[in-house]
């Protein structure tokens, strides 16, 4: 993780590692992926659909639809491939994000914390609600598209 910097609100540069909050965004655009593959799989419908992807972090719900003006190529690149994400659905659908309040957000956090959470049936017996959830592995080429982008930013 990273320091924010005052004045610009970005992540500092000048250290190692990314910040949680584009490791948060991240998770957005892998969010978004597998809304996109549901909506193809579901087929058109009148008017589309009204997607709402969710997250505990504000940042990364504002960068949803101003990353293109962040001072941060790694979050304008992250931006640029989630606009991408969203032209190249076949399905029309309208995009929102919906801030949930950190100590609301305890399934996520459950899901984060491996040590104290080791399997999906610990998470589920303490956080009943993702009893409905279907764990999935996220692929390999949509992680590899991910690591480029980090990895091209990082090196320039």
């Amino acid at each position: 993780m990273q320091a924010i910097d005052d004045d610009t609100c970005e992540p500092d540069s000048t250290t190692d590692g990314l910040h949680i909050n584009i490791l948060e965004y991240i998770a957005i655009i892998i969010e978004l992926w597998f809304v996109i593959i549901l909506v193809i799989w579901l087929g058109p419908r009148d008017g589309g659909y009204v997607v709402t992807l969710k997250s505990d972090n504000t940042s990364t719900l504002s960068w949803m639809h101003y990353a293109a003006r962040s001072h941060r190529p790694i979050v304008r690149d992250l931006s640029h491939f989630f606009m991408a994400l969203t032209l190249a659905c076949p399905v029309s659908f309208k995009l929102s994000g919906q801030h949930i309040k950190g100590e609301q957000n305890t399934g996520a956090d459950a899901v984060s914390r491996p040590q104290e959470f080791p399997t999906w049936a610990s998470i589920i017996k303490q956080h009943s609600p993702l009893a409905n959830c279907q764990a999935y592995r996220v692929p390999y080429e949509l992680l590899s598209e991910l690591a480029t982008i980090i990895h091209l930013q990082r090196q320039g």
